[in-house]
């Protein structure tokens, strides 16, 4: 799987994945459909030109976490899915989404375990993703966000379903398919 992602990957991608634990398999949850995926990032390069991924991680119980880069191969770690979304942006948007993520990860910007969009001090995953692509578009890259118990958030799926994203690559581990 990760070599197929690596060959994918471009920067600017908006990568998801399944798997990640306990909130991960929460977040899939917080979803409609039944991919999985339970985290999200965007696809970067290191100083070196290998494939980074810019995410918010964390745990919504200690409030410990932040947005980073990990290496791409780290992100889907154990990972048993995956998929690539290439958004519609030319040259010069996509630049305004990876500047908005790594300044988020230049200032380390802390988890956002309130799962809050009415600030962007703290962020969580798809909502690091939703303020890039918005920051990229001038626009509301998800104008129909999901609601539950009356909260207002940014589910995976309501990134997946944005007109400016079109899947370009996915992996799903089956029983009798290789791990990597």
């Amino acid at each position: 799987m990760i070599a197929g992602a690596r060959a994918s990957a471009h920067r600017g991608d908006i990568v998801f994945k399944n798997g990640g634990g306990f909130w991960g398999v929460l977040a899939a949850r917080f979803s409609d459909n039944d991919d999985g995926y339970g985290h999200v990032g965007i696809v970067d390069l290191d100083d070196d030109g290998g494939l980074v991924v810019i995410h918010a991680g964390g745990d919504p119980v200690t409030r410990n976490g932040r947005v980073q880069k990990s290496g791409l191969d780290e992100f889907l770690g154990a990972s048993v899915g995956a998929a690539l979304y290439r958004p519609r942006l030319d040259e010069a948007a996509a630049s305004r989404a990876l500047v908005y993520a790594e300044n988020a990860a230049s200032r380390n910007a802390p988890f956002d375990a309130a799962f809050s969009l009415e600030t962007e001090d703290a962020l969580y995953c798809t909502e690091l993703i939703w303020r890039a692509l918005a920051a990229a578009l001038d626009e509301d890259p998800v104008p129909e966000k999901s609601v539950r118990s009356g909260k207002i958030y940014v589910a995976i799926d309501d990134l997946q379903e944005s007109r400016f994203l079109d899947a370009v690559w996915r992996f799903q581990q089956t029983d009798d398919s290789p791990g990597s």
